[in-house]
């Protein structure tokens, strides 16, 4: 399984949902051309509070976990929480969210990406078989697909992790 790991700074902790999920986007290389959603966990005991939607599309699938809209809801009003993130749900990439730390004396107001390792999936791979397929074929020079494989998946944002590209596009 390919996994990237990223340690992202977020100042001010009220940042907003959809502000954060453009945070991801950034982190991850992604072009936000899918819908996602935010369900918060209790740190208690580990049940759901509420799944925080990005589209009134999303209604239409209402499970047992109160649904509400992220906009303008803040990170702020759910820490401290476990946070599971996910993004297209056709590819369906589900991401654990850790907060480490709080820390109130924040210096600055942009996002800062500390650390990070591995490559993001592309867009638009068709979920973890898709992903395993690419890794497949790029992994092989010989493979008669290598060349295009290659070429789409720089065209989807597949490329190795660069911390300083990653808060270029964190600062925008």
């Amino acid at each position: 399984m390919n996994v990237a790991i990223f340690s992202v700074a977020i100042h001010p902790t009220n940042t907003t949902f959809s502000h954060f999920h453009r945070i991801l986007q950034a982190t991850f290389g992604w072009m936000n051309s899918h819908l996602h959603d935010f369900m918060i966990y209790s740190t208690e005991n580990e049940q759901p509070l509420v799944n925080l939607v990005s589209s009134t599309h999303d209604f239409e699938f209402q499970g047992e976990t109160p649904m509400l809209l992220e906009s303008g809801k803040k990170l702020s009003d759910y820490l401290p929480s476990q946070m599971v993130y996910t993004y297209d749900y056709g590819d369906y990439w589900v991401h654990m969210i850790e907060v480490e730390k709080i820390i109130e004396t924040a210096h600055s107001n942009v996002p800062l990406c500390l650390d990070g390792e591995g490559n993001a999936p592309p867009e638009d791979v068709g979920g973890e078989s898709g992903l395993e397929e690419f890794l497949h074929i790029i992994r092989d020079p010989n493979h008669p697909d290598y060349e295009h494989m290659m070429n789409w998946g720089l065209s989807q944002g597949y490329e190795p992790f660069d911390r300083d590209e990653v808060n270029f596009w964190l600062k925008k």
